[in-house]
């Protein structure tokens, strides 16, 4: 099984309501950052993962 394809998208997903992080005194937080990363095998087996924040590392690897 060989890995033939990766792909990885962006998403900025709203929050309803801003928040202050206690760890992070002066910030104001309206939204998250998350990226989905897909794998396809030459096998047909496809699998998904995220990660917190976006990655220009895995973006560049896709």
């Amino acid at each position: 099984m060989k890995i033939t394809e990766v792909s990885a998208t962006d998403l900025e997903i709203p929050y309803k309501v801003e928040y202050r992080p206690a760890w992070q005194p002066g910030l104001v937080r309206r939204s998250r950052d998350f990226t989905i990363i897909k794998i396809v095998t030459d096998e047909g087996v496809v699998g998904y993962s995220g990660t917190d924040g976006h990655h220009d590392l895995i973006r560049r690897l896709a």
